[in-house]
């Protein structure tokens, strides 16, 4: 990832898990790769840490997801996208929620869902819409997010 080993070792560790637990886990960096999908396990669960296409051409993100998306069969991958601060969508623009089941954007302490294309089910069968919420949120040790406010 664009992490070194040694960080990623630090955030995951906040998650109190051992070590072999994180060994299927394929941690990906793209970094100006054409062929995005030959980084990506098809069948396991993939997080792309960092993404970004060749010489800064933002335009080309969708594509390189797209590469992401047609790699997988049985897998997932989490794809984490650099964005400006105040904006919507991470570089790339729209185009980058098209592939997309679920597309979150985050902020200092707000986490926004803009993209749900399977919202959960209540006992009762309706659909819970979550799509356009805000939450914000208290994070410790990297990885426990507390839960202050949804809207």
């Amino acid at each position: 990832t664009e992490m070194d080993d040694t960080e990623l070792a630090e955030r995951v560790a906040g998650f109190n898990k051992p070590n072999e637990a994180w060994d299927h886990v394929n941690f990906v960096s793209l970094d100006g790769n054409a062929g995005a999908g030959d980084f990506i396990d098809p069948d396991g669960l993939n997080i792309v840490d960092y993404i970004e296409p060749a010489d800064g051409e933002f335009y080309k993100m969708q594509g390189l997801i797209n590469d992401i998306h047609h790699k997988l069969v049985n897998g997932v991958a989490v794809i984490n996208i650099q964005k400006k601060r105040g904006e919507l969508y991470g570089k790339g623009g729209s185009g980058t929620e098209e592939r997309c089941r679920l597309y979150l954007t985050m902020e200092f302490q707000e986490l926004t869902f803009v993209k749900v294309k399977s919202p959960r089910k209540t006992k009762g069968g309706l659909t819970q819409e979550i799509q356009g919420k805000k939450i914000n949120f208290k994070l410790h040790n990297y990885s426990n997010f507390y839960v202050q406010e949804i809207r």
